[in-house]
């Protein structure tokens, strides 16, 4: 599985010789190492090709708000809880089955997950800046779990390209009724001819669709101030992941 090449930990030692490296150069940088880089202080992070197996050590990087951690084999989300700040965050090109660890990042705008072996879009809630998603090329195969999307309202680029679910027929269109706000899919602008023909075949489904969000939301503000509304709250069997966004 790791070929020849041993699998690593991120360290300190490895920390410390990618800030330097990635950090000011020439005599700019000669003072920088005399006088220590305060890693609280670092803003980018390049972890790449590293052969990386377990993200650990990062929790003075309170500052970060760009981590690069693609073409590893990290095989499970952990160790970015401190990371409160950041921004980008790549983890293409690993080994990861599953959306996790990831509850922190409440900041993050820009996400790529490709490459990898999810099979489920989810644990998600707490991205609500999230503004590019990438999850191309992993195992995604139910159009329907896309849906889980619609709670990021500020997504206005999403690839979903080398997955199962893009070759269904009804692909584009599905994403464009589900995902109004939404402007590119896989690298193209969606065209408003491709948004009415969505709108139109998915009428009633998205009418449903939306009445059930209202109840639910509603179901949750009577339960927020203590009362108890039972046609509102019955309605959450019919969505029962869409009240984790608000």
């Amino acid at each position: 599985m790791y070929e020849t090449e041993e699998p690593t930990v991120v360290d300190e030692v490895m920390l410390q010789l990618a800030v330097e490296e990635q950090g000011p150069q020439g005599q700019a940088g000669l003072i920088a190492k005399e006088e220590g880089i305060e890693l609280k202080d670092v803003l980018h992070l390049r972890l790449d090709y590293r052969h990386i197996l377990k993200i650990d050590h990062l929790w003075q990087f309170t500052s970060l708000t760009k981590l690069q951690l693609d073409n590893n084999i990290i095989e499970k989300i952990t160790g970015l809880d401190c990371l409160v700040n950041l921004v980008w965050l790549d983890l293409s090109f690993n080994h990861i089955e599953k959306i996790e660890g990831l509850d922190a990042l409440v900041k993050l705008e820009d996400l790529s997950l490709s490459n990898n072996t999810i099979s489920i879009i989810e644990n998600m809630d707490t991205l609500g800046k999230l503004h590019v998603f990438s999850i191309c090329n992993n195992n995604l195969s139910q159009l329907d779990n896309v849906i889980y999307l619609r709670k990021f309202t500020n997504l206005r680029a999403l690839n979903l390209a080398g997955n199962s679910l893009a070759t269904e027929e009804c692909y584009q269109e599905f994403i464009a009724a589900y995902l109004p706000e939404l402007a590119y899919l896989d690298f193209r602008l969606l065209s408003e001819e491709t948004r009415e023909k969505a709108l139109a075949k998915y009428q009633y489904a998205l009418e449903k669709l939306i009445h059930d969000e209202t109840l639910a939301l509603k179901a949750i503000e009577t339960e927020l101030k203590g009362g108890g509304d039972t046609e509102a709250q019955g309605s959450l069997c019919g969505v029962p992941e869409w009240p984790t966004a608000v």
